[in-house]
């Protein structure tokens, strides 16, 4: 047998200091990796991230090739990976089309190399945008490299996890591969042996990870100073925060001004609310947001068909416009089409929309003002749901009193009340617990709560796992959520549930049509999945709703004030200039 003479080469940035491609060994090796019919196989692998890419076309032409070889490679979670079979010989001219999911073409670019028998040296192609796209880097080796996450954004002094996995030509994953971290700018972050990266300076530094001559990269961002997001709440389309300085931004879906910046235009990129209101927080329902000043007086903008505004009228508003009643809320919480709030003095009121009774003062009227919850509790916390049947039968409101009781009215044909029953009430409930809850959260036909301890109980609906006890089955009464995890907060929203662990961790569960739980998939889940990336947030929301229309997302707020958002994008609710989904976080444009 002949022996093949092969060199293993790395590609890196020239700001490595050496030149793109470098000579990393080479040895006299015995020909390795033919298929059964002499064609030698060779991996590509290509991260498409923050692109409309859908699949690679690669096309092998050469002299003695008589009909070209065609290999198409589907994107799976932002990258590209596959094995095409090429057989040996002189001067290959191997093309790649990147198309969207259209068909059209987005990028191309093309190489001509020797293929041998045996391991080849990589090859990088770079593929040059046709219209307004950034740039595309395709490996061709006897390995892939992928690195996740490929975009980081994170602040001076805040570390970020690179996680690295290595296929063969087989795409089967590389057991403990040896891989080798360095960084190009080390001036800007730094990287460990282990793939920890540490943001050191403002600046943008390129991260490489490498395995036998392949390589991949990851772009962090460092910022000088932190995020500006102390809050972002998910609605329906919508996306809308809060800055730690009190300005209130929205995005997204605006046909009826819930964007609340004085037009009905939708917006890919934070807006800003008119009016010159300091928010202490801002809620978003599905047509209509509100938000929730320093002093305590409420504001709403949006639609106003049922009064879901509270200022009187049914008439919308494309900016925000006071509550009536002179109340002073502590918190606001808008639903599908009512909103309701508790008051610093812990009486609740709610207002719009009441076929179920949702607004809580014993009958089925809607009200255009807010109106006091019968039962005289004192609450802490309510919490607005938002039922999307199209029968207008109504949602269901849940709250926590000041002994840590939750209480829950309105519409209950699955069990959302909690209490045992699927018995719509017009006036509070208690759900059947014994238990001390913080905080509540009253979904899409379902509802969840934390209790003081961080364990999270959900009750309702379950169709796609959204209670998160391991089942699909519905509950009339709580039920545990799985994992152990200890929650410092919770949100239900559509079908899918989040919550922020007490470590900062994100976990979603429920359905993933569209990305929505954010662990890089679209399989729904009904115990709790990590979300992808390794960030730390203080917040999260889960929003969306309609299965087969525009499905669901979520967006939180990391410890250091970025907003990041993930799953579904048609309106551009997550706020950073695309409409492309995501399985993962992307961060939200800073305002």
């Amino acid at each position: 047998m002949n022996r093949a003479h092969a060199c293993r080469r790395l590609f890196a940035p020239a700001a490595l200091g050496v030149a793109a491609v470098l000579a990393v060994g080479c040895q006299d090796q015995l020909p390795t990796g033919l298929t059964e019919n002499g064609d030698v196989p060779l991996r590509i692998t290509a991260s498409v991230v923050g692109t409309p890419i859908a699949t690679l076309v690669v096309t092998v032409t050469a002299a003695d090739i008589a009909t070209p070889l065609v290999f198409n490679l589907t994107v799976v979670n932002g990258v590209a990976s596959g094995t095409i079979k090429v057989p040996p010989g002189l001067a290959r001219t191997i093309t790649v089309q990147a198309m969207d999911d259209q068909g059209n073409v987005t990028h191309d670019g093309s190489v001509t190399l020797d293929v041998k028998p045996g391991q080849n040296p990589p090859v990088v192609v770079h593929l040059t945008p046709r219209s307004g796209q950034i740039p595309i880097t395709v490996t061709f080796g006897s390995y892939g490299v992928t690195v996740t996450p490929t975009l980081v954004t994170i602040a001076a002094g805040v570390e970020a996890q690179l996680t690295v996995v290595v296929t063969d030509v087989d795409g089967q994953a590389v057991s403990n591969p040896a891989v080798a971290w360095a960084t190009a700018q080390p001036a800007v972050a730094t990287v460990s042996g282990t793939g920890l990266v540490t943001g050191q300076a403002a600046g943008v530094a390129t991260i490489v990870v490498s395995y036998e001559g392949v390589a991949a990269l990851s772009t962090v961002t460092v910022t000088a100073q932190l995020g500006s997001f102390a809050l972002l709440s998910t609605g329906n389309v919508h996306t809308c925060g809060v800055t730690a300085a009190g300005a209130a931004w929205c995005w997204g879906y605006d046909a009826d001004g819930e964007l609340g910046g004085g037009t009905t235009n939708f917006a890919a990129s934070p807006v800003a609310v008119t009016g010159g209101h300091l928010f202490a927080s801002v809620t978003t329902g599905v047509d209509h947001s509100c938000g929730l000043a320093a002093g305590g007086a409420a504001w709403c903008w949006g639609r106003n068909s049922s009064g879901q505004l509270g200022d009187g009228t049914g008439t919308g508003s494309a900016v925000p416009v006071a509550v009536s009643g002179s109340l002073s809320f502590a918190n606001v919480s808008a639903g599908i089409m009512h909103t309701c709030g508790a008051t610093t003095g812990g009486a609740a009121y709610c207002w719009g929309y009441n076929q179920a009774g949702e607004l809580g003062n014993g009958s089925n009227a809607q009200s255009l003002a807010p109106v006091a919850v019968s039962g005289g509790l004192s609450f802490t916390q309510v919490s607005a749901g938002t039922n999307y049947d199209d029968a207008g039968n109504g949602s269901q409101t849940c709250g926590v009193t000041t002994t840590g009781a939750v209480y829950c009215w309105g519409y209950n044909h699955f069990g959302q009340l909690g209490n045992g029953t699927t018995t719509s009430s017009s006036t509070p409930v208690a759900i059947s617990s014994a238990l001390a809850f913080a905080s509540v959260s009253a979904g899409n036909l379902y509802s969840c709560a934390v209790t003081t301890a961080g364990a999270a109980w959900c009750w309702g609906s379950n169709v796609y796992g959204q209670l998160g006890n391991g089942t699909t089955t519905s509950s009339t009464t709580p039920v545990l959520v799985a994992g152990g995890h200890v929650f410092q907060s919770l949100s239900a929203r559509g079908y899918h549930t989040c919550g922020v662990t007490t470590g900062g961790a994100a976990w979603c569960w429920g359905f993933n049509g569209a990305g929505e739980l954010g662990n890089g998939t679209t399989t729904s889940s009904s115990v709790p999945t990590l979300v992808s990336g390794s960030l730390h947030f203080a917040n999260v929301a889960s929003g969306g709703g309609y299965v087969g229309g525009s499905v669901g997302y979520s967006c939180g707020v990391t410890t250091t004030g970025y907003g990041y958002c993930w799953g579904s994008n048609y309106y551009g609710q997550f706020g950073n200039g695309t409409y492309y989904d995501s399985s993962v976080p992307v961060q939200v444009t800073n305002p």
